[in-house]
C-alpha cells in the first residue's frame, strides 16, 4: 500500500510541474512580445506538457484504482478475521475497527 501511496504522491507532483510549465507557456504567449517564429514554438512546445499531464492522469486513474482494490481486500480481510472470531459482518464493516485494534494490539473484536 505504501508503494501505490508513493507512486500516486510522484504523479500528483509531475502534474503539478506540468501544469506550471503550461502555465508559463501560457503567459508567455498572452504577451504577445513574441515574433511569429517564437510563437509558433512556444505554441509547438506548449502541447507537449498538455499531452504529459493527460498521459499522467491516465496513470493516476490506474494508480487510483488499485489503491482502492487494495483498501477493499484489506476491508474483506478485516471482516473475514471478524467472522472467524464470531462477529457479524454489519459490526465489523466500522472504518475505526482496524483502528481500534491497531492501538490495542490485539485482534479482538
Amino acid at each position: 500500500m505504501n508503494f501505490v501511496l508513493f507512486h500516486r504522491q510522484q504523479l500528483l507532483e509531475q502534474i503539478l510541474a506540468a501544469t506550471r510549465r503550461i502555465n508559463v507557456l501560457d503567459a508567455n504567449l498572452a504577451t504577445g512580445n513574441m515574433g511569429t517564429e517564437e510563437r509558433e514554438q512556444a505554441i509547438a512546445e506548449r502541447e507537449q506538457p498538455s499531452e504529459r499531464v493527460r498521459q499522467l492522469l491516465r496513470q493516476l486513474d490506474v494508480v487510483r484504482d488499485a489503491e482502492r482494490q487494495l483498501r477493499q481486500r484489506e476491508r474483506d480481510d478485516d471482516n473475514d478475521d471478524d467472522e472467524k472470531q464470531g462477529v457479524p459482518r454489519y459490526q465489523s464493516a466500522s472504518p475505526y475497527r482496524s483502528i481500534q485494534r491497531a492501538r490495542d494490539g490485539a485482534n479482538t473484536p
